[in-house]
């Protein structure tokens, strides 16, 4: 059975007018590294609210950023 790490994979801005945009970070950054970086408390709601996650079995497995759908997909390498 494969096991599968929380990963933060970008956060949802808001500007002045409160109108929301994606922005999604090159790489994805397991959760609890997320809260020592950026010295939050990842149980609060008001930190998660505005995050992007995502469950990976493997940060170093075949995933790439899709500039379409905007989110991270398994991608097979070709031989």
């Amino acid at each position: 059975m494969k096991r599968y790490k929380k990963y933060v994979i970008g956060k949802i801005q808001r500007d002045r007018n409160g109108k929301e945009s994606f922005m999604y970070f090159e790489q994805p950054i397991e959760e609890s590294e997320y809260g020592m970086v950026n010295n939050v408390d990842m149980s609060t709601l008001f930190v998660i609210r505005d995050l992007i996650v995502m469950y990976l079995s493997d940060v170093e497995g075949s995933y790439t950023l899709d500039p379409v759908l905007k989110t991270f997909v398994f991608s097979e390498k070709e031989l």
